[in-house]
């Protein structure tokens, strides 16, 4: 198949995934979740076509095929984040529609650009067995003891399974009052557990793969954050599909034909089955749709009191004054708490902004779409030097969570705080241990 039809086939899909986007928007989201500013209005004509046009561009630059770790970033940034900004910013009726279109075509032409650069810079890799030596992952497993006892001991009198009612008062109870608290929960849930069902799932060690997934489930229940109830299940979805070689699973064209039919399903069946109700919520609004929203809504609030200059950023705050609109404000640095109460209008919303929204827009506005993409491109540029080294394999599975977590949170907090630094770190000290059986023998022989 040549590569023009390759591209071909990925801008039909991805048409096929923004019309998935705006079908569940108007049979979903705007009827039942008007509060988080989710509402729909047919576009014009001239919004259709530079709907189309932006979706061009992501045909052409998006990796056809997932091989390296900056790949899964993008394509994860662009199906979760940029997409569904482009949906939220034509078909909302709360926005003014050309009032975001210079927005969206900056995002579109610098996400791009910044794909069509990843593109041209290849290291050599190893795709086969080069891992983690046995003493990396003995000294994970022991941390990832030492700090699962020490969060069920502090916070066992309020861990539970949270229903969709229930989900912002288990995270108000089970939200960490001290840096030292949120770095374990971050660190515990979002790093050591699933460094630790990874390594279990590639070496075929059985109680690595029960301790990464109980650790996913402990977070939940403290803190009901969706993203640690779906990392295992995106992490063992996709070690299937290398067990079984299911190429679908690393094609960004299947990709989006996958997410396609889950929020086609979920918007059409959402009444009459419990499961499709959850996945258009947990899935469809909350992974595929606010992330895309959350960008005009940071837009919007941090124009009208004033951009941040990157005052809201740990470090950079000791050179940066906040803003004195800010500055005697109890909350901050916590733009995402401030945006969900001022902005939503809701007690206690965390509202949690991807890397683009809160380092970018809410820093400098429309330059900051462009600030905040040049900062990704060498935090992914570094990622596939540092871990050329590494079965590309295992490296892709290890760096699933962060890549998820980056559509609700900022860079800079995903390298200090959720593992990103220090996975580098591990990737750039450590020399990886090779084995006879390769990654891909013992997927073939399990």
């Amino acid at each position: 198949m040549s590569n023009f039809t390759k591209r071909l086939f990925l801008f039909l899909a991805l048409c096929l995934y923004t019309v998935s986007l705006v079908f569940l928007l108007r049979e979903y989201a705007a009827p039942k979740w008007e509060m988080y500013k989710l509402t729909y209005a047919s576009p014009e004509i001239m919004g259709l076509l530079f709907l189309i046009f932006l979706l061009s561009f992501f045909a052409f630059s998006l990796p056809i095929r997932i091989n390296k770790p900056s790949d899964l970033f993008l394509v994860v940034t662009g199906l979760l984040v940029c997409i569904p900004a482009i949906v939220a910013g034509i078909f909302a009726e709360t926005f003014d529609r050309t009032h975001y279109y210079s927005l969206i075509f900056v995002l579109t032409i610098t996400f791009a650009c910044v794909c069509l650069l990843l593109r041209s810079i290849n290291f050599k890799r190893n795709f086969d067995d080069g891992f983690f030596s046995n003493s990396v992952g003995f000294w994970i497993f022991v941390l990832w003891i030492v700090l699962a006892l020490f969060l069920i001991i502090q916070y066992s009198s309020i861990m539970s399974f949270s229903g969709l009612d229930s989900i912002y008062e288990q995270r108000e109870v089970g939200r960490a009052d001290s840096l030292f608290l949120g770095y374990c929960q971050t660190y515990f849930g979002y790093f050591f557990s699933p460094m630790l069902l990874v390594i279990g799932l590639m070496r075929g060690r059985v109680l690595f793969i029960i301790a990464g997934t109980l650790g996913s489930i402990i977070l939940f229940t403290i803190t009901a954050e969706k993203m640690a109830f779906m990392v295992p299940i995106f992490i063992f979805t996709f070690w299937i599909g290398l067990k079984f070689n299911f190429s679908l699973l690393f094609s960004t064209t299947g990709i989006s034909f996958i997410f396609s039919l889950v929020l086609f399903f979920s918007a059409s069946f959402h009444e009459q089955s419990s499961v499709a109700d959850f996945m258009a919520w947990y899935l469809g609004v909350r992974s595929f749709l606010t992330p895309g929203l959350f960008l005009m809504q940071y837009y919007d609030f941090f124009q009208a009191t004033g951009f941040l200059s990157l005052s809201h950023v740990r470090g950079f705050d000791i050179l940066i004054p906040a803003p004195e609109i800010f500055s005697s404000d109890w909350r901050w640095p916590l733009i995402s708490l401030i945006v969900g109460e001022d902005h939503f209008e809701i007690p206690t919303l965390n509202a949690n902004a991807n890397f683009i929204a809160s380092d970018g827009v809410a820093s400098f506005g429309i330059p900051g779409v462009v600030f905040s993409l040049g900062l990704f491109f060498i935090f992914l540029l570094a990622l596939d030097y540092a871990t050329r080294r590494f079965s590309t394999k295992m490296v892709l599975l290890m760096l699933i969570p962060l890549a998820l977590i980056l559509t609700n949170i900022s860079l800079f907090t995903a390298i200090l705080s959720f593992g990103g630094g220090v996975f580098l770190f591990l990737c750039f000290w450590f020399r990886p241990q090779y084995t006879k059986n390769s990654s891909t023998d013992f997927i073939k022989k399990s």
